[in-house]
């Protein structure tokens, strides 16, 4: 089951499992530079950066742009998953 503890500052969507949180922009903003430092993601930032792209709420250009450095640099293999 997945389960992302989130601030108040964030929205709500349903999963199959449960209630899943929507990240805020420090969150992403956090996500992103952690995982560009240590060069490993987590299924979970995964799923929270999927979340993040998918969300009717749409994100800034800026945000859209280092998520989607993220996919790519994992796509390439320059960041490795972690569980």
């Amino acid at each position: 089951m997945f389960k992302f503890m989130a601030t108040t500052n964030e929205m709500t969507t349903q999963s199959k499992h449960g209630i899943q949180r929507k990240p805020s922009k420090q969150i992403i903003k956090e996500t992103v530079e952690r995982i560009l430092a240590s060069r490993r993601i987590t299924r979970t930032d995964q799923q929270l950066l999927m979340a993040a792209l998918l969300s009717k709420n749409s994100l800034s250009l800026e945000d859209q742009v280092q998520v989607n450095r993220i996919f790519d640099r994992l796509r390439i293999g320059l960041i490795r998953v972690v569980d």
